[in-house]
């Protein structure tokens, strides 16, 4: 049976694969929202209205919604989600029973990995566990800013042929000083996915052979753009989790 998030006591951590099949035998698609944590927004508000606004396009009797369970930033999708009657999920490294108090209030079920890291990618560039089960559990991405963790989910989801929607949105500044120890500039609160999206897009432009990506018409604080044509530009990874069944 899956794990239930609250009371957080008794909780067991589940090796990936485990967690992959109870996900997938709810039977209903998967829509995995991604992004800033602890790290936050620089604006909390407009991240809630984009993800309300993809909400409502979604049926909340055919869709369940993950996250990474947590509370901050990203984790905001909960209780957006509860209150349009959606279903919830949470998958989240076993590190996370070291303060379960961090675990998000609006989540229906957690399911715990066995993984010693929070997740993006190991140092043999295998993903960790936790970051394949999301991959793996997931039909969709939706990305909304985010640090290294959620970059490599990015590639590595859209190598496993996942839908991946990006939205850009800047991480508080403080945040953004903290990781780098200096004044944060505009980019830097844009954080790694931001960066890597970036670049792709300029490749794809470069390569009149390939059907260009259509960013939205405003400026790159708007940028929303779904990464169709990535995939071509990935190199081969011998390490990434398998298409789910």
């Amino acid at each position: 049976m899956p794990q239930r998030s609250h009371p957080s006591h008794g909780l067991r951590a589940l090796d990936s694969r485990a967690v992959v099949a109870q996900v997938r035998a709810m039977g209903r698609r998967v829509v995995t929202f991604s992004g800033f944590s602890a790290a936050g927004y620089a604006d909390q508000r407009a991240v809630d209205a984009d993800i309300v606004a993809i909400l409502s396009a979604l049926d909340p009797a055919r869709t369940i919604v993950c996250s990474g369970a947590t509370r901050p930033g990203i984790g905001r999708v909960y209780r957006l989600a509860k209150d349009r009657d959606f279903r919830t999920i949470g998958i989240v490294s076993a590190r996370v029973l070291e303060d379960p108090g961090a675990l998000a209030e609006d989540v229906d079920e957690l399911f715990v990995v066995a993984d010693t890291a929070w997740g993006g990618r190991l140092a043999d560039g295998a993903l960790a566990p936790t970051s394949a089960a999301i991959v793996a559990a997931s039909d969709e991405l939706v990305v909304i800013g985010g640090g290294e963790i959620t970059r490599d989910e990015v590639e590595a989801a859209l190598r496993a042929g996942r839908g991946v929607r990006y939205l850009a949105a800047p991480m508080s500044r403080a945040a953004a000083r903290d990781r780098r120890e200096a004044a944060a500039t505009l980019l830097d609160c844009l954080g790694p996915v931001h960066a890597q999206v970036a670049c792709w897009l300029a490749t794809l432009r470069a390569a009149p052979a390939r059907v260009p990506l259509l960013p939205h018409p405003e400026p790159w604080r708007h940028l929303s753009v779904r990464l169709t044509d990535v995939p071509a530009l990935l190199p081969d990874h011998d390490h990434d989790a398998p298409r789910a069944r």
